[in-house]
């Protein structure tokens, strides 16, 4: 009996190694795991609402792109939006040549296409990506403004 249990314990020192369990939400060498080098997050898009999308607009450290089509921009887009359409084969340069120290704030029609556009331009190395949750239709049906387009 007491080889049975000397056994056992013999065993499961072997198959678990000699580590000693780190608590959860730290590292092997017992720092917060938030201060690990690999723990970082990479940046995110966010996702706001009308209220939010119009108060970012309201901060002087952001830029409002539109990334639809020439024939959805001829009717009406957020004012001083820059024009960029996510399908453009020049898509990617276009947006490079964008300050990366601004907020983009990035809207299409419905919110759809914007979270590709997003997603490209979290790639390119923008850290503030917002997008609009509904797209511009969104922004109508909360009764907020459109401007017509201006080249």
């Amino acid at each position: 009996m007491i080889r049975a249990l000397l056994l056992t314990l013999l065993t499961a020192t072997l198959l678990t190694g000699c580590t000693k369990a780190t608590p959860a939400g730290t590292t092997a060498n017992g720092r917060p795991a938030s201060d690990s080098p690999t723990a970082a997050k990479a940046p995110a898009r966010q996702d706001v609402d009308t209220t939010a999308f119009k108060a970012l607009m309201a901060k002087p450290d952001g830029l409002v792109l539109d990334v639809r089509t020439p024939a959805e921009v001829q009717k009406g887009t957020l004012a001083g939006a820059t024009v960029i359409n996510v399908f453009a084969k020049d898509f990617n340069q276009r947006i490079a040549a964008l300050p990366k120290d601004k907020a983009i704030l990035v809207y299409c029609r419905s919110g759809r296409r914007s979270v590709r556009a997003s997603t490209q331009l979290l790639s390119a190395g923008f850290t503030r990506v917002y997008n609009l949750k509904g797209g511009i239709l969104g922004w109508q049906a909360a009764g907020l403004p459109v401007a017509p387009y201006t080249k």
